[in-house]
């Protein structure tokens, strides 16, 4: 009760005080109100950007991008806003544009980061900072440059027609952005607290517009009310996106970290239970095998019934190698350098049989890698096999090794058929196959080198051009 009391109290100070610097000194007044409006704006962009790797809420995200933008053009708008002295030769229309520019994107912003987070597909940070940086660009030159933007201010008569109906429409696409954000909450994943804080300054944002629209000279009181709600609806913008939304995952980091032991571990449990469950029919395959061996005297179907005993025995020491790594740190320097080599020198025979030409730039040293090396060369294994299963003759493989920092990055690409597009979501699930195998490889692939190793895998592919599996492993520091 207390605090809240100081609260309001002091917020009732700022008011007061705001409005003795309004009648004292007008531009003295203006220059801090957006001067403050701008640090907000800045500091919004700075800590969601910084922490972008910590929340998965793009609505969150998209919007504290968006507010570099409109920090840059409320910056503009404050230094050639006239008395300020910083610039010669301008008007009251060029800083009304940067004003009507700046609440354009910051109203448009709104809706675009409502209907981005309907959207399943993600789009990259970086790919979201280019987008605005560009719109801010172009809106900049054309203000500036080509004088393209329409005027929103005349000395003899006030406000223009577009200046004033640009306001109200900035009112109407604010008032669209509250609809989406209250009929989409659930999906949103946003606390009732952070809707009811966007929602708030989505209001004092309409009340400030509304505001913009009375005054006939810069100097009046609709500027002063105008200002202060703007100022009221970046401070709850900061709140939600800040305070309630962009600190809150590191509140609630350890109580995750908790949770992903327990699916760890129930993921290892099943894991194991499959493994289990697969070695069975194994088992029979190579029983019948070895009777079928031994029952036929075709010298054809004995290769080919020891082709099968020779690859449920890989399987089945892949299998138990997992498990192996899945209970004991058995991880040792290894030179992948060597490891791929021997990898490539054992698939070689295959590959020429197939007149498949298998490449490996080898002349370049990196460091090891902490690996069971084993299992690494079953992985590449796994992953150049699956390419000769689809390749047609004289194709190509090539397999390059490079050390990125702190990481290894192995690519291995080939020039075939591509991997089919409803398939790649999938690919390293299990049973998931278009050449007729198990389909169980690049699962092993998969959670070998994320889950034992610590590395990461992925892939691109492009239909009749080829596809490229990366491997990026932790490399061990020459001076650790």
């Amino acid at each position: 009760m207390v605090n809240k009391f100081i609260k309001i109290s002091f917020a009732l100070l700022i008011i007061l005080l705001m409005l003795y610097l309004y009648n004292f000194n007008f531009l003295f007044f203006h220059s801090l109100v957006e001067l403050f409006s701008i640090v907000i704006a800045f500091n919004i962009f700075i800590i969601s950007w910084n922490s972008r790797n910590f929340t998965d809420n793009k609505m969150l995200l998209t919007l504290g991008i968006a507010y570099l933008s409109v920090g840059f053009m409320d910056s503009l708008h404050l230094l050639t806003f006239e008395g300020v002295g910083i610039f010669t030769d301008i008007n009251i229309d060029l800083t009304t544009k940067f004003w009507i520019s700046a609440r354009y994107l910051e109203s448009l912003s709104f809706i675009f980061a409502g209907l981005f987070s309907l959207k399943k597909r993600k789009i990259k940070a970086k790919v979201i900072l280019a987008i605005y940086i560009t719109i801010t660009t172009i809106l900049f030159i054309c203000i500036v440059s080509f004088n393209l933007f329409p005027e929103c201010y005349v000395e003899s008569t006030g406000l223009t027609p577009f200046k004033i109906y640009s306001e109200y429409f900035i009112c109407i696409i604010f008032a669209l952005a509250g609809i989406i954000f209250w009929l989409n909450r659930v999906k949103f994943q946003i606390d009732l607290k952070v809707l009811y804080l966007f929602l708030a300054s989505i209001m004092f944002s309409v009340i400030s517009e509304i505001c913009f629209t009375l005054y006939k000279e810069i100097e009046s009181y609709p500027q002063y009310l105008g200002h202060m709600f703007k100022l009221i609806s970046f401070y709850l913008i900061y709140k939600a996106l800040v305070e309630e939304s962009l600190r809150k995952p590191y509140a609630t980091l350890f109580k995750n970290h908790n949770i992903s032991q327990k699916k760890l571990i129930a993921t290892g449990s099943m894991i194991s239970t499959m493994f289990h469950d697969i070695k069975n029919p194994l088992t029979n395959i190579r029983a019948i095998s070895q009777i079928g061996s031994i029952s036929t005297d075709s010298c054809k179907d004995k290769e080919f019934y020891t082709r099968i005993i020779q690859h449920v025995d890989n399987i089945t020491g892949m299998i138990n190698k997992i498990n192996h790594a899945m209970g004991s740190n058995n991880l040792q320097e290894v030179d992948p350098a060597l490891s791929l080599k021997e990898v490539v020198d054992e698939v070689q025979t295959i590959c020429r049989s197939k007149n498949i030409k298998l490449e490996m730039d080898s002349n370049k040293s990196v460091n090891k890698v902490l690996l069971e090396e084993n299992l690494f060369k079953r992985v590449i294994y796994n992953i150049i096999n699956n390419a000769v299963r689809v390749l047609e003759e004289n194709s190509l493989i090539q397999i390059k090794l490079e050390e990125i920092k702190n990481d290894i990055l192995i690519a291995i690409s080939d020039n075939g058929p591509g991997i089919a597009p409803e398939l790649q979501d999938d690919i390293f699930k299990p049973y998931t196959s278009e050449s007729g195998s198990t389909g169980l490889g690049l699962y092993m692939v998969h959670f070998v080198v994320t889950q034992i190793f610590g590395g990461k895998v992925w892939f691109k592919s492009k239909k009749s051009k080829g596809t490229t599996f990366y491997i990026k492993l932790p490399a061990i520091n020459k001076q650790g």
